[in-house]
């Protein structure tokens, strides 16, 4: 017993980091506000850009499409050299909202959710990019030319 404890202490750092439950064990980061290495380890998920853009945050890509989400907004940007609209932004939270539906025990409509982007998508095609967010929202967007076709 005490020569495995004392194996698994002198392991190479690199196995340790593996080991779920140490302080070595790699973590999810999920924010380009902490990509330096020493960031890496020590700031993940949420509060790695301090607040919900970064428990969102993602990237996309099809073709010369990137598209860079985070919070309630997206950044699709083309590196097609023929391409006149380079940079397309969106804002869900500026989207139109429909009419309050749920009202809650007090007669007050009840909130739906803070327009967080919470999964988006190109088509197979890559003529189309959707999105749905924390207010239960489905929104379609064309590609060529960007725009948005439905909310």
């Amino acid at each position: 017993m005490r020569a495995r404890e004392y194996s698994a202490q002198r392991r190479p750092l690199g196995m340790r980091m593996l080991q779920a439950g140490t302080p070595y064990a790699r973590r999810r980061v999920t924010s380009l506000a902490s990509a330096s290495r020493q960031g890496a380890v020590r700031r993940t998920c949420a509060e790695a850009a301090g607040g919900p853009m970064a428990s969102s945050a993602g990237l996309a890509l099809c073709g010369q499409t990137l598209v860079v989400r985070g919070g309630s907004r997206f950044l699709a940007i083309s590196t097609a050299s023929s391409d006149d609209d380079r940079v397309f932004t969106y804002d869900c939270s500026a989207a139109e909202k429909s009419a309050p539906e749920d009202k809650g025990e007090n007669g007050q409509p009840v909130d739906k959710g803070s327009d967080t982007i919470l999964a988006s998508t190109f088509s197979k095609s890559g003529s189309y990019f959707a999105l749905t967010d924390d207010s239960k929202r489905l929104i379609l967007f064309r590609t060529k030319p960007w725009q948005c076709l439905s909310v």
